[in-house]
């Protein structure tokens, strides 16, 4: 085991098998969900709001000139939902309600509590870790009526990540690897963390405010790294970080794999001849 400690962060490193299984089960269920959000949109939508907040002006579709390799015009915004987190921690069950008849002598008060309407034909239900046993209880005395019909549109065991309930959740379909960014209070200075997950790579960067110089410069930026390949899958970076989290600072960013914001692309190098023809998805 290896370990490095100075006055903002403690970082220690190990690889054993309970860290395989981990990350196994992790990583597996995370392409899975993917899969699943590209194969419904319907599902897609409990997991993230996709939003264009640009300006349409004209086609659809437009090509662009600019000198400027970073202004890419990515003017879509994804955002999370109040289920995202548990698609990537506990799980989650989605139920489908439609109401058979309009007879209202089944209408239970709790219908409308808990944000469904007696009156709609089809709506849905959605079972979390947190919903409270009277959801469960109307769930059961529905699935029992005569008058709705309950459907089990989605049963998802979740991805096993550990999240607090107050990170906020980002989504970028532009990175491949998850992000986690946080300030943390450090005697009477205010120190910003980026951890980010990379290919059998972990960096961290601390950086402070133009006002405060940084206690130690050495180790406020480095990495955790897999060097040798019967450790690779099983290696784990632990992170204690100095001073006082500040909680709603904390960010974790993750990447978002979805077909919908791909974009096919042929390129012709020749004619008349397959092997000069490029086609690929991003």
């Amino acid at each position: 085991m290896y370990k490095f400690e100075n006055e903002l962060i403690s970082v220690k490193e190990n690889f054993d098998y309970n860290n395989l299984v981990q990350i196994e089960n992790i990583t597996r269920t995370w392409f899975q969900l993917m899969i699943n959000l590209n194969e419904s949109p319907k599902i897609r939508s409990f997991f993230a709001n996709e939003d264009f907040k640009g300006e349409v002006i004209g086609e659809t579709l437009e090509v662009r000139l600019t000198d400027d390799e970073n202004d890419i015009y990515n003017d879509w915004e994804v955002t999370a939902t109040e289920y995202t987190r548990h698609f990537l921690t506990s799980g989650l069950s989605i139920y489908e309600i439609t109401k058979l008849t309009d007879d209202q002598t089944e209408h239970d008060p709790s219908i409308s509590e808990l944000g469904l309407s007696p009156t709609e034909k089809l709506q849905t239900l959605v079972i979390t870790a947190d919903s409270s046993e009277d959801a469960t209880e109307l769930l059961r005395k529905l699935s029992s009526s005569k008058h709705f019909e309950v459907v089990n549109l989605h049963r998802w065991v979740g991805c096993g990540m550990q999240i607090p309930s107050t990170a906020k959740l980002h989504l970028d379909p532009n990175i491949v690897w998850p992000i986690l960014e946080f300030v943390s209070k450090v005697g009477d200075n205010e120190y910003k963390y980026r951890i980010e997950n990379s290919s059998n790579v972990i960096r961290w960067s601390i950086n402070g405010d133009e006002s405060n110089a940084l206690p130690n410069s050495s180790g406020n930026n480095g990495a955790v790294v897999v060097q040798d390949k019967i450790v690779q899958g099983q290696a784990k970076g632990e992170f204690s970080i100095k001073g006082n989290v500040v909680t709603d600072s904390v960010q974790l960013t993750l990447p978002y794999t979805c077909a919908s914001f791909d974009i096919l692309t042929k390129i012709n190098l020749g004619e008349g001849n397959d092997e000069q023809l490029v086609i690929f998805t991003s």
